[in-house]
Formats: structure tokens, C-alpha cells, sequence
């Protein structure tokens, strides 16, 4: 079984739960958060989570905003702009998880 949490932070509620019931992860029920935040990374079993490339969002998004006031007319311009987000595979979903 694969519990999968649109919040790291909500994965941290499932992982109490599981625990109490005693259930191990990712023996019994595998995790994955999402926004790989940095506590994921150091927890008991690292937790699975996918990442939303926030910085580089944010580089994109200052980009955008100083080509429109370099050149106003861009302001009229729809942009669309799709990153890829990364699935940071760790121990909580996985027996054999590579050190990320």
C-alpha cells in the first residue's frame, strides 16, 4: 500500500498513525510527500516527496515580471511556462532507496 499526501506536511500525520498501529514504512505502507520540503531528508526513514523546483519557479517568475517592465507591452502577453517536477525517491517508499 502507497500513501501519497499533496503536503509533506500532512505525510508527517500519516506517519504517526501508521507507527501507532504498528506498521512499519515502507515494509507495510509506503509514504510520499509533495514540495520536498528539507525536513524530509532527515527524518528517521527519509521521506519520498516530489519536488517543486521552487527556486527555479521563482527565477522564471522574476524573469517574466522584468521583461514586462523592461517592455509594457508583454503585459498583454500570456505566458505559460510548465516545469517538471522531480520525484525525490527515498526510504519511505522504497526497500532500496539511492541517497538523495
Amino acid at each position: 500500500m502507497v500513501i501519497f499526501s499533496s503536503s509533506d506536511f500532512m505525510i508527517l500525520g500519516a506517519i504517526k498513525e501508521i507507527k501507532a498501529n504498528g506498521l512499519k514504512i515502507p515494509e507495510d505502507i509506503a509514504v510520499i510527500g509533495f514540495s520536498n520540503e528539507p525536513f524530509t531528508k532527515f527524518m528517521e526513514n527519509p521521506i519520498s516527496s516530489v519536488d517543486q523546483c521552487p527556486l527555479e519557479m521563482g527565477k522564471l517568475a522574476a524573469k517574466v515580471f522584468l521583461d514586462q517592465i523592461i517592455d509594457p507591452k508583454l503585459l498583454k502577453v500570456e505566458k505559460n511556462v510548465i516545469l517538471a517536477p522531480k520525484l525525490k525517491i527515498r526510504q519511505s517508499s522504497s526497500k532500496k532507496a539511492p541517497a538523495n
